[in-house]
């Protein structure tokens, strides 16, 4: 048996992951996908500690030998090749891999290489890479992680098994993120998962960074420009995103929460998840019901096209056209 103790949903992949191991039918190629905060580098890790554990019965036991040395991937048959650093990707590191694969494993019954940030892999890196993957030696594993499979080669990915994390679902990420943030307050770990979707990872690094409280003070900005005579307001606001697109991308998740507050208070409700003071929304309160449907569609529609990695500027810019007609502006 194979345990995820320590990863939070995704439990098809959990699953999928552990009859691997217990079949002996682990790919010597593997992709896992996800956006960052997913976890893809914690449950990576957690895979090759129960890949390489020697327990017959629970992986990874986390007694034996095996375990102490896989806990940090600090394992002379695991090798780590970090993206973020383009020295790890040049054609000489790889070309050493290469010949370091052909080496049989020194403990273990496999020898794990593995490419954390492979988003930023040139191509000629890649193709070097495909090389060793087109006749790897049988002990051999190939481990990527990436935001986005179609930043790797189609030749690359043919020869690998594709894994896609998920975001959890709220209620899972708002126990979680307590667990990790005990001393946190309970409202803002609340707003964090809702706004973030699910996705942990990102939550906690907001809170942990300041860049929660950031993004409100960001988005109650934006959210008054938008109903302003003066359309230079938001796109003074909207400047600022420029070169921070997670920031742009929690603004418009916070508010799409605030437009459904409104439409809540318009129609009677009491209950606002927002975030936002009963004040802080008189902006949004005082449109139409059908203008803040038109608001609520266009920022469902940013929120997709984010996930379709766009010309962001551009997107901006029409974001900020959009939601300005929306208002009646």
């Amino acid at each position: 048996m194979v345990r995820f103790d320590e990863f939070v949903g995704n439990e098809k992949l959990k699953d999928r992951l552990s009859k691997m191991i217990e079949r002996k039918s682990v790919p010597q190629a593997m992709v896992f996908e996800g956006k960052q905060g997913l976890g893809k580098r914690t449950i990576v890790t957690h895979f090759v500690r129960a890949l390489l554990c020697r327990d017959s019965n629970v992986r990874p036991c986390t007694a034996c030998p095996t375990c102490a040395k896989t806990k940090n991937l600090a394992h002379p048959d695991v090798t780590i090749i970090d993206g973020s650093q383009a020295k790890a990707l040049s054609i000489d590191a790889i070309r050493n891999i290469r010949s370091d694969s052909f080496v049989v494993p020194n403990e273990a019954d496999y020898k794990v290489y593995l490419f954390f940030n492979a988003d930023s892999m040139q191509e000629e890196a890649q193709n070097a890479i495909l090389k060793i993957l087109e006749e790897p030696a049988p002990y051999c594993v190939f481990i990527f992680t990436c935001e986005n499979r179609s930043s790797l080669l189609p030749t690359v990915l043919s020869r690998a098994v594709s894994m896609e994390l998920f975001p959890v679902d709220v209620f899972e990420a708002t126990e979680a993120i307590k667990k990790i943030l005990p001393d946190e307050q309970v409202n803002n770990i609340e707003k964090a998962a809702e706004i973030f979707c699910g996705n942990i990872g990102a939550a906690v690094d907001s809170l942990c960074s300041g860049e929660f409280t950031k993004l409100y003070e960001t988005s109650l900005r934006v959210l008054k420009a938008l109903t302003a005579l003066d359309e230079f307001e938001l796109l003074r606001e909207s400047a600022n995103f420029e070169s921070e697109k997670e920031l742009f991308s929690g603004c418009v998740s916070i508010l799409s929460l605030a437009v459904r507050d409104a439409l809540t208070l318009k129609f009677g409700g009491t209950r606002t998840v927002s975030g936002f003071d009963i004040d802080e929304l008189a902006p949004l309160k005082a449109l139409t019901s059908q203008q803040l449907l038109a608001l609520k569609f266009e920022l469902d529609e940013t929120k997709a096209s984010l996930l379709r990695n766009p010309n962001f500027t551009l997107l901006i810019t029409r974001f900020c056209a959009r939601m300005r007609k929306a208002c009646g502006r």
